[in-house]
């Protein structure tokens, strides 16, 4: 084969490789020469033996974007390559930018197909736009390191590069049989390895998750933490404690609900002793009373006895699987056949047999709990969460926060929220020291996930929010642990963590219509928790500045609650005691109020403002366990009809009642809030007055404790009775609320609300007197006064702390 006489060509090429902003462009000489001889060794190194030879790694910078084929090759091929015939007219194509990773050096043999071809180079050390003084021989590709490169078959649609395979383990390459004209080239020396200097660019992986994650990183700003975190190991230690004696009975029936009675005689039987070391396949090391320890020492002694007999009976009854007449097949013509697996008995060594053994001690079970997890996790279903609702289907805490118990995070803040119920009546060091263990879990559970909240699936997503949602419970019955002024209260603080995980988890943003969108029961009561916390904070809170007040973020904030149908929006929720959209309403009343402060002259408020007053006239609440829609859509009456008619001995006994007239204390609820805030009616308007007086008659008839009194009971509807009030009736019917509900020895936020209330009453007619009866208002609602932003203003200064109303 005869050799090219070429004069030795060169070619400049600045290719793309894809991050010009982070690195200068790579520089490429191709040289073309027709002899063979191999190119001279670079100045300073001996003849085929190069100090920059290192491991041989892909740089993924050095691959062409478009797969080789035969014969575009950006070069004449020199004879020095076996079997190819130098070609001096070959050209180079310019038109594609190069990308990473580019083709190296060649190898004396050539494959069969471009995706199978290996080039192998010398490298070479000098720098990349260097050039040779001696005419070069050989076709040399300047790269940073000498990398062999094995170019993978692309896959039809897009290009995927696989791993570089090591130079020892590169199996030998398939040649064409041709004849062979050169001489074999010189065996090069082993290649010294140098260690590889880090990428400055990320490595490409062949999975793009890892590139989703990168790209989600990059939204979060900030880190959020958990405002919790100052909480740990605090219980019954930086703070005093309430105790709460157990009645006569032991029956506590109000926002929890049990029985503990004393019995005659009785010594502690509720003592308590210290097991320093069990099993960890059983029980793990906690604190067990002593009856289950007993308990448990007689049922080893019973697996001993039972382990000791050497001889198992077969039951060869009916009802036993492994009966003889199972081990029989009865043909068409009824003659029966041995069953080829045969009786089970003849597979049994007696010598060997024993009595079946106990189950283990969590069998069943999906989370693993010693005796007083298990006692703490019991007392949340059966005592704490019976006081939440009288909707069993939509107890919240019950029927979807008690299922997610398989995270240890909500297990944990599940055990620490009981544990504190029981040390107010048990005041007990290892209860509390529990607490403080449980506490510490799901807080550092929250913690990282707030951390990581950008890249959170569906599952964490939800996790957080429940999480957020039990340890802010905890911080609103644990009064005596609250913030004070000027720090931001922890569980509104919590609360809030939750809706801006509800508001980057949207499902609504896929959808045109509200009504179209479908969430699941845990989505639905995360919803409503958050945004009863969230919400109901906001009457006795200043409105944000006008500066900074955003309409259109403001007016979108809680869309998460006009999900579903109409049907699914007017139905009452246990989460709440009344409708989401009932709840949105309230939110829609700050809204407008800070929208009306804020442009006093838009007309766009005024008629909002009497499309919410006229829709909270005719609002249909229904309770799918107890009614219909459509009969709530049929009636023509809402149901203060009926309460007006009741005498004044009259109480609520059954929970159909209990909800219906719980709903309508919260809808007159909101229209007082509405006219009072946003229509900036004066308290003594007669408007006002009726509303109060169906409000006072819907709460008078409602009981203060028993079966059907639960934390569905309308706090916020009584303390603004109490605190609007201008008839001595009225007052009188939410203080004797008050003082009823809190006659029961039960933790909850009602003692601290009603000390409050009674401290604004105080001042209440003096800093924010009412007009004259006979006072004519403006016509405008901008000509009003705000009166209630100056009382919230008296609040804030007067009060230590926000107040909360749920």
């Amino acid at each position: 084969m005869s050799r090219s006489n070429s004069t030795p060509s060169r070619f400049d090429c600045m290719g793309d490789f894809g991050d010009d902003d982070q690195r200068p462009a790579k520089r490429v000489r191709l040289d073309q020469a027709a002899g063979g001889q191999g190119a001279p060794p670079l100045d300073g190194q001996e003849e085929g033996f190069s100090e920059t030879w290192g491991p041989q790694v892909m740089n993924p910078e050095w691959l062409f974007p478009t797969p080789i084929v035969p014969g575009s090759l950006p070069m004449p091929m020199p004879g020095s390559v076996s079997g190819i015939m130098p070609n001096p007219v070959a050209t180079m194509p310019m038109t594609a930018p190069m990308v990473a990773p580019m083709v190296s050096p060649m190898d004396n043999s050539v494959a069969s197909a471009p995706w199978d071809t290996v080039f192998d180079m010398a490298p070479n050390s000098a720098d990349i736009s260097a050039t040779f003084s001696l005419p070069p021989h050989h076709m040399v590709l300047p790269v940073e390191e000498a990398q062999p490169v094995s170019h993978p078959q692309p896959p039809p649609q897009q290009h995927q590069f696989q791993p570089q395979r090591s130079l020892q383990s590169q199996a030998p390459l398939r040649t064409q049989p041709q004849v062979q004209t050169q001489p074999p080239p010189r065996v090069q020396p082993p290649l010294r390895t140098r260690p590889t200097p880090p990428s400055r660019s990320p490595a490409l992986l062949s999975e793009p998750a890892p590139q989703e994650q990168r790209r989600r990183k990059s939204r979060s700003k900030y880190v959020i933490t958990s405002p919790f975190s100052d909480c740990i190991d605090t219980f019954g230690r930086n703070f005093s404690l309430k105790r709460f004696a157990r009645p006569v009975d032991g029956k506590v029936n109000g926002y929890i609900k049990f029985s503990w009675p004393k019995r005659e005689g009785e010594k502690q039987s509720s003592r308590v002793i210290e097991v320093t070391e069990i099993d960890n396949e059983g029980d793990s090391s906690a604190s067990l009373p002593s009856t289950y320890a007993c308990k448990q020492s007689n049922e080893l002694a019973m697996q001993r006895r039972g382990s000791s007999t050497s001889t198992i009976s077969v039951i060869t009854g009916s009802e036993s699987p492994y009966s003889t007449a199972s081990t029989l097949i009865v043909t068409q013509n009824g003659q029966q056949l041995q069953s080829p697996t045969g009786s089970f008995s003849q597979f049994l060594d007696s010598e060997v047999a024993e009595h079946p053994r106990f189950v283990p001690p969590h069998f069943g079970y999906v989370a693993v709990m010693d005796n007083m997890d298990r006692k703490l996790f019991k007392f949340y279903l059966n005592n704490w969460c019976p006081g939440r609702s009288v909707l069993k289907g939509t107890n919240l805490w019950l029927t979807d926060f008690a299922k997610m118990h398989d995270s240890v995070g909500v297990l944990s803040a599940i055990q620490s929220l009981a544990g504190i119920y029981i040390h107010d009546y048990l005041p007990d060091e290892i209860v509390r020291r529990r607490v403080n263990e449980r506490f510490a879990i799901a807080e550092a559970r929250l913690s990282r996930l707030l951390q990581d909240q950008a890249n959170l699936d569906a599952r964490e997503s939800s996790e957080l929010i429940t999480l957020a949602s039990l340890l802010s419970m905890q911080d609103i019955v644990l009064t005596e642990r609250r913030l004070k002024k000027p720090y931001h209260p922890r569980w509104l603080t919590g609360f809030k963590q939750g809706e801006q995980m509800l508001q980057l988890t949207d499902p609504g943003n896929r959808f045109y219509k509200e009504s179209n969108v479908q969430v699941d029961a845990l989505r639905l009561s995360q919803s409503v928790i958050v945004g009863r916390a969230v919400i109901l904070a906001q009457p006795m809170m200043p409105l944000p500045p006008t500066s900074t007040f955003d309409p259109i973020a403001e007016a979108a904030r809680f869309g998460f609650l006009l999900y579903g149908t109409e049907r699914e929006m007017y139905e009452i929720h246990g989460g709440c005691g009344f409708s989401k959209r009932l709840l949105h309403i309230f939110s829609q009343v700050a809204y407008c109020a800070a929208r009306m402060l804020q442009d006093g002259e838009t007309p766009i408020v005024p008629v909002t403002a009497q499309m919410l007053y006229d829709q909270l006239m005719d609002l249909r609440q229904w309770s799918g366990e107890y009614g219909s829609w459509e009969a709530a859509q049929t009636s023509t009456s809402q149901p203060i009809e009926w309460i007006r008619q009741t005498d004044e001995t009259y109480v609520v006994q059954n929970a159909d009642e209990m909800t219906e007239v719980t709903a309508e204390a919260w809808r007159l609820a909101g229209m007082v809030y509405l006219q009072c805030r946003l229509l900036r009616l004066p308290r003594n308007h007669p408007e006002v007055l009726a509303t109060l007086s169906d409000l006072a008659k819907s709460i008078s008839i409602m009981p203060t404790s028993g079966p059907v009194f639960t934390a569905q009971a309308p706090l916020l509807p009584v303390f603004l009775l109490g605190l609007l009030a201008t008839v001595e009736e009225h007052e009188q019917v939410a203080h004797a609320w008050f003082q009823q509900v809190i006659r029961t020895p039960v933790r909850s936020s009602v003692p601290p609300l009603y000390e409050t209330l009674e401290r604004i009453q105080s001042w209440m007619s003096t800093d924010i007197p009412v007009p004259a009866p006979n006072m004519e208002l403006p016509r405008t609602i901008a000509e009003r006064q705000p009166w209630w932003e100056r009382m919230v203003s008296k609040v804030q200064e007067k009060e230590t702390e926000v107040l909360c109303l749920t």
